[in-house]
């Protein structure tokens, strides 16, 4: 894209190559000329627009795969955070993190919640909240990693959207019934005690659907997008989840998927369907707004977080007394009819990327 041939000039040129009324040309001009013939006067308007946008183009796909190659830069081992490992149904190695309060033990097992991570993998923060958890709590938790081995940052878009839009439910439901069955084996985990959840953002979606699926003490799904296929009370969406289950749910007022109606929708066929349920709305918070470091640090949402972590310690706690339920033989309880899926396709979850950078499922 470099000059074409120079114009005739009807200017005499002295010998030593340019007359009295020529002046050497710029080496500056004739560099930008050659980066880029949209700027060489000797080529027509049409030809130089067309080398300005095969330029631009140019430009374009050279940022594109530099963002590809600085997104792939961030991936990370997930098993970097995880510290057990047992295989599905299918032979496929899972990892996860595992942790239990210092009372836990044999001859004292403890309770088990099931806590999901959001749409960027098995991180520290799930980690780092898991252990906060046990803490405070008499539990044991088991976080699956649901997109086995592969983790990043939560602002990581281009791989977040890979890995959620190739983690099939079906494959993750294989992998959080593996995680059920290595929890009946261990000693110090009374796993006919299970919490679905805590689940935040995606995991949030997965905490719901893992109460469609299995008999669970109670449900604490955070800012999961797929409530929206939750509004028919007589869906067989809502499978095993019905009259007298217990369930938290946490939202932020400017989030856009879940949204506020999406919520109150959720919120109307819970109650049709008699499930036991608090439903709370986080004013002036949007999406995932609850982190680890959000929770000792309440200035930087005005308190929400913390807010919502000790609604949740509530809510264990009403799981904890001795009315909590659910006996092991009814832990791997068959559904019973066949349930359509309460999934989105692959549309919404690019719509939810675009919204709020946190595609749910």
């Amino acid at each position: 894209l470099c000059l074409g041939p120079p114009r005739a000039s009807s200017v005499m040129t002295t010998v030593q190559g340019f007359s009295e009324a020529e002046s050497p040309p710029d080496p500056k001009a004739k560099y930008t000329q050659c980066i880029c013939g949209c700027t060489n006067p000797a080529w027509s308007a049409p030809k130089r627009c067309c080398c300005c946008c095969c330029w631009f183009l140019t430009l374009f796909l050279v940022a594109i795969v530099l963002w590809v190659i600085v997104s792939f830069a961030q991936v990370v081992d997930s098993g970097l955070y995880a510290n057990v490992e047992f295989e599905n149904a299918d032979g496929v190695a899972v990892n996860a993190y595992f942790t239990r309060a210092e009372g836990c033990s044999s001859s004292n097992p403890c309770p088990v919640a099931m806590m999901f991570h959001e749409w960027n993998g098995l991180s520290q923060d799930m980690v780092d909240l898991a252990n906060r958890l046990v803490q405070e709590k008499s539990l044991a938790v088991l976080v699956p990693d649901l997109f086995r081995g592969s983790a990043t940052a939560s602002e990581n878009i281009l791989v977040n959207i890979i890995q959620v839009s190739g983690a099939k439910q079906e494959r993750m439901d294989l992998d959080i019934d593996a995680a059920l069955a290595w929890l009946t084996t261990q000693p110090e985990v009374e796993a006919s005690h299970l919490i679905s959840g805590p689940g935040f953002c995606f995991g949030g979606s997965q905490a719901l659907l893992l109460a469609t699926r299995h008999n669970v003490s109670g449900t604490v799904t955070l800012y999961g997008s797929n409530v929206g296929g939750f509004h028919d009370a007589s869906s067989d969406t809502w499978g095993l989840l019905d009259a007298g289950d217990l369930l938290l749910g946490i939202y932020g007022e400017t989030d856009t998927r879940p949204s506020p109606a999406d919520v109150e929708g959720f919120r109307q066929a819970l109650a049709e369907r008699d499930v036991n349920f608090t439903v709370q709305m986080y004013p002036d918070v949007g999406h995932a707004f609850l982190k680890d470091h959000a929770i000792d640090s309440p200035a930087e949402d005005g308190g929400a977080a913390k807010a919502a972590w000790e609604e949740i310690l509530a809510f264990i706690d009403v799981l904890l007394s001795p009315g909590g339920r659910r006996l092991k033989a009814e832990l791997f309880a068959e559904p019973g009819p066949p349930r359509r899926t309460a999934t989105v396709n692959l549309w919404r979850r690019f719509a939810g990327i675009l919204e709020n950078q946190c595609a749910g499922e």
